[in-house]
């Protein structure tokens, strides 16, 4: 009865496309993470995203970080948009009391042999928040570092299962 039950399972599980495993493509060895491009007016963004999405894939795949030219792989990328918006004031003085930072980015891993693409993904966004100066005194890379981990993991994610 328990074989036939994880075989049911097994079979529905494989039949909506999930992988099991959760494996990453095993024919590769390396990466470049090449700094993203920034299209934003946050100095040193597309530097941050770049340097987050590899020290995320030395800590979770199987994959090196190399050099372009002995890369089997690349990863690009261009940093969107960089938004702020006010979740709360102070009741009392009115000040910001809570700011929420969306980043959005876009993300292509290919093959550095064939071209092909291996994921990639489009108006990917996560956010981060901060409290500003005036209470505790947060700077705003308290909330951009929060979204920009964010979005390393996910890139990383979508990596696993090539989306």
């Amino acid at each position: 009865m328990r074989l036939l039950l994880l075989t049911i399972v097994v079979l529905c599980v494989s039949a909506c496309g999930y992988r099991l495993d959760g494996t990453f493509p095993a024919e590769h060895r390396t990466v470049s993470v090449d700094v993203f491009e920034n299209r934003t007016f946050v100095p040193e963004l597309g530097a941050d995203v770049a340097e987050a999405v590899a020290r995320e894939i030395q800590t979770r795949t199987p994959y090196r970080i190399a050099g372009v030219e002995r890369s089997d792989t690349v990863l690009t990328g261009v940093v969107r948009r960089v938004e702020q918006d006010l979740l709360s004031r102070t009741p009392t003085t009115s000040l910001p009391q809570e700011v929420e930072v969306r980043v959005r980015i876009d993300f292509t891993w290919t093959d550095a042999r064939t071209g092909a693409v291996l994921a990639s993904a489009e108006g990917l966004e996560q956010v981060g928040r901060f409290v500003p100066p005036g209470t505790v005194g947060e700077r705003v890379e308290v909330g951009d570092r929060q979204a920009i981990d964010r979005l390393a993991a996910d890139v990383v994610s979508l990596m696993r299962t090539g989306l």
